[in-house]
């Protein structure tokens, strides 16, 4: 912007157009007259040379810092202006590049783990019913049963049910019916991988034996021995 065209603009009656000319003319005017200001600021340093040695001198790390402090601050009212711009302008960005976005996601995670934590505990003490219904909501919902069953036993909500229709859609044990909800899916703790859906009082069973083959044997041995008041004798 030229001198000329801001002198056209001026003068406004906002203050804060007035303000904003009025800077705008500034370094207009500075810009054509850049060595009248070289030549003012070197005058201006001479006749101040025993002030500005007694000021106390900024490290390099202040200056940084002070300037990092300023950006912040410009940004941060910027953002605050213009609110339904940089919205658009990050989501715009963010649908072009999804794998940048998430990486900044996840740096940023990182970076404020407590101070979200924080905010995230505060927030549940204030609003734990709101809290517990869409817990409840989410966990009986498809899409909450698919993201439970991926993080802990690494199947989907499709796996799970051919699981079941491999099984006749009954408990390998007892033979009792069994759903995709309501029901246990048994796993090896071991390698994690999943053997089977089973009645919750079958899968308890087998895993208070150990999910141990031979002690499972044992135990139906001794249940036939001692079968209508059997004994070993």
């Amino acid at each position: 912007m030229t001198v000329e065209s801001v002198c056209e603009l001026m003068p406004h009656k906002e203050s804060e157009q007035r303000r904003k000319y009025h800077r705008e003319y500034q370094r207009a005017w500075r810009k054509k007259n850049l060595e009248r200001v070289r030549e003012y600021r070197r005058k201006y340093r001479l006749e101040h040379v025993k002030v500005m040695a007694t000021k106390p001198r900024l490290t390099d790390l202040e200056k940084r810092e002070k300037r990092r402090a300023y950006a912040r601050e410009y940004a941060r009212k910027y953002r605050l202006e213009n609110y339904e711009a940089c919205l658009a302008a990050n989501r715009a960005w963010s649908r072009k590049n999804p794998e940048k976005h998430r990486e900044c996601q996840r740096k940023s995670k990182l970076k404020n783990r407590e101070k979200i934590l924080a905010t995230t505990r505060k927030l549940r003490a204030r609003n734990l019913e709101r809290y517990r219904k869409y817990a409840n909501d989410w966990n009986r919902s498809e899409a909450g049963r698919n993201s439970y069953l991926k993080r802990v036993y690494g199947i989907t909500l499709v796996d799970l049910r051919k699981l079941i229709a491999a099984q006749n859609g009954v408990c390998p044990i007892c033979e009792l019916p069994v759903t995709d909800r309501g029901d246990d899916i048994d796993h090896d703790h071991a390698t994690g991988k999943v053997r089977g859906v089973l009645h919750p009082n079958c899968n308890a069973g087998i895993g208070m034996l150990k999910d141990d083959a031979l002690l499972c044997e044992r135990a139906a041995a001794y249940l036939r021995v001692h079968k209508n008041g059997g004994s070993n004798d």
